[in-house]
């Protein structure tokens, strides 16, 4: 199975530069790895309890400017998921989509979502969910713990071709 092109282009570009990809501060370095540790702690593995709302809940989001604020590529990524629970897309998800046993812990419109924000968030393929599930600023736009590994959707779009109603999908 050939890389997604975002893989491609940074393998690429370790190849040619070497180990490192780019240089940076020692503040910048450790502001970095604090981030990476933040997003490791969310993804860890853990046992879920049902959950009673959906995993993504975003629902006071503000844009503002100013130099000590974190950014994200993905900045309307808010707007989305705002119009997506004010027009009640989620609860029409949740209520008519019927495929997971149990809510450990996403429910069926985090995956529909996940799915769907791909691609406007840059994804050319379902790789790219790990991207974002990679992006501290994402995860706090949709107000998320985490969001569902890209394995999960081959696993969800499986349940679509065979028709099955309900899984057990093992959530990473």
């Amino acid at each position: 199975m050939p890389l997604c092109p975002a893989k491609q282009v940074l393998q690429t570009f370790v190849a040619v530069n070497g180990k490192e990809a780019f240089r940076m501060k020692k503040y910048t370095r450790e502001m970095v790895r604090r981030r990476k540790r933040r997003t490791d702690y969310r993804l860890r593995d853990r046992t879920w309890r049902p959950q009673p709302k959906p995993m993504l809940s975003a629902s006071n989001i503000q844009y503002e400017m100013g130099d000590r604020l974190r950014g994200t590529a993905v900045g309307g990524i808010g707007v989305m998921h705002l119009l997506a629970r004010r027009t009640g897309l989620i609860e029409s998800i949740d209520s008519k989509v019927e495929v997971l046993k149990r809510h450990l812990p996403y429910h069926e419109s985090d995956h529909v979502l996940n799915i769907a924000y791909n691609a406007p968030s840059g994804g050319t393929c379902l790789e790219d969910i790990e991207l974002r599930r990679q992006d501290e600023v994402y995860l706090d736009a949709l107000d998320a713990q985490r969001i569902p590994d890209p394995t999960t959707a081959g696993d969800l779009s499986s349940v679509r071709k065979t028709g099955r109603r309900a899984v057990d999908v093992e959530h990473q």
